[in-house]
């Protein structure tokens, strides 16, 4: 019974944690968006409500930064009044979009390896280059964590998410945008220095990114070299969390 209740005190003592990050992520989320530009906005009322009712229905995943930008363009669409919609939409997506969140970030990491090995199919003097200054592919962190919520104009993250969404093209197309963008500017990425310049340029294409020349260019390498097999997914997961393949 005691350890039952030191069991709740933690969960508890957890969710006010998550609760006090949610009211410190919020207000710096799409202010620049019309619905959420007023502090008072209603909007901003239901992305508070919505993450603090996941933080205590997924209490294994809980609240992560970053989880806002994954709503925010949900609560734009259905509007604040349909919280109920707005929280199953998100619930559901993040069922897929979980392995962003972990502690161990062993689902980024397995991201990145699937990133690795389309560079590698798709560019080998690219793929020459991040093995020189970036063989982990860390400077496309942040891409891959919100699926480059925080690089495009809101109007380009809605086109971007509704063809990632579809799963038309498999269920991580969103490797081959960021290829699709790394091809894009692969001129200039060979020309860079080390991985101090490296991230600085990526970095700074934030705002400035042709979404639908990444998507034209994805699409064309999917048709190409088609899905990554089922196999090499399966292995390089192992490989991410120290498992034998």
């Amino acid at each position: 019974m005691m350890e039952e209740d030191e069991n709740r005190a933690d969960e508890f003592t957890q969710l006010k944690l998550d609760r006090s990050r949610i009211l410190k992520d919020v207000p710096r989320t799409d202010r620049e968006v019309s619905i959420y530009a007023d502090d008072a906005s209603p909007a901003l009322e239901a992305l508070r409500n919505i993450l603090t009712t996941y933080a205590a229905y997924d209490r294994k995943t809980g609240y992560c930064q970053g989880m806002s930008d994954i709503l925010a363009p949900i609560v734009f669409v259905y509007g604040h009044e349909k919280e109920a919609l707005s929280f199953w939409t998100f619930a559901t997506l993040m069922k897929k979009l979980e392995r962003n969140f972990r502690v161990d970030q062993s689902g980024i990491h397995a991201q990145l390896e699937e990133l690795r090995l389309l560079t590698e199919q798709s560019d080998p003097e690219l793929a020459e280059y991040f093995r020189s200054h970036d063989p982990n592919y860390y400077s496309c962190f942040r891409w891959i964590l919100v699926q480059l919520k925080r690089e495009l104009p809101f109007q380009d993250v809605l086109r971007l998410w509704e063809v990632l969404w579809l799963e038309h093209l498999g269920d991580n197309f969103q490797i081959y945008i960021v290829v699709g963008l790394l091809r894009l500017h692969r001129r200039n990425l060979l020309r860079l220095g080390g991985f101090d310049d490296l991230v600085r340029y990526i970095n700074e294409m934030s705002m400035r990114i042709d979404i639908d020349g990444a998507i034209e260019d994805a699409i064309k390498l999917f048709n190409r070299v088609g899905p990554l097999s089922v196999a090499e997914r399966e292995s390089e997961d192992q490989e991410v969390q120290g498992l034998p393949p």
